[in-house]
């Protein structure tokens, strides 16, 4: 397993006095509570290494992960449409739309059932927010519909005519 005491005190000759993940980063709240107890021999003292590290030590290890952790983040907000022109988003879709198309065997795609389709892409949300709404009889012959859809479905019932859970022959 290895000595404890050589991961605190960095005895091992890979560390050269760099911060690693072994690092402490916290002091031990028991030991920095105020009432420190101190060893009168200075020869047990000195056998012992400090383990906690200074907090200016503790500071830039903190920095220095959060550095790379920020390099290694990938901000997915900044990536997305907005962040670039409506021109060079429709290009980057039109070439993806060419490099991926051919590897995609979808018969939807080419039968024209992709019109009939009820979930599809809006390329131009705005325009469609941004026009009228529907009109007031359009409006109240849906919910009439679906009102009749709605009863219809109330009186439609199931009648079995075998049993649904069948007990099997354990002896």
């Amino acid at each position: 397993m290895g000595c404890s005491l050589s991961s605190c005190c960095g005895d091992s000759p890979d560390q050269n006095g760099e911060p690693s993940e072994r690092t402490t980063l916290l002091s031990d709240p028991v030991a920095s509570s105020g009432t420190e107890q101190r060893i009168p021999s200075d020869e047990l003292s000195g056998s012992y290494c400090s383990s906690v590290p200074k907090k200016s030590d503790e500071q830039s290890v903190m920095n220095k992960i959060l550095h790379e952790t920020a390099t290694n983040v990938i901000d997915v907000a900044a990536l997305g449409p907005h962040a670039i022109e409506q021109n060079e988003y429709l290009e980057r879709k039109n070439f993806y739309q060419i490099k991926v198309g051919p590897h995609l065997n979808l018969p939807w795609l080419h039968t024209g059932a992709y019109d009939k389709c009820i979930l599809f892409d809006i390329p131009d949300p705005e325009r469609i927010v941004a026009s009228l709404p529907i009109s007031i009889s359009d409006y109240n012959l849906m919910c009439k519909m679906t009102a009749d859809v709605s009863k219809a479905m109330e009186g439609l019932t199931v009648n079995h005519k075998e049993d649904l859970i069948v007990p099997f022959q354990i002896p």
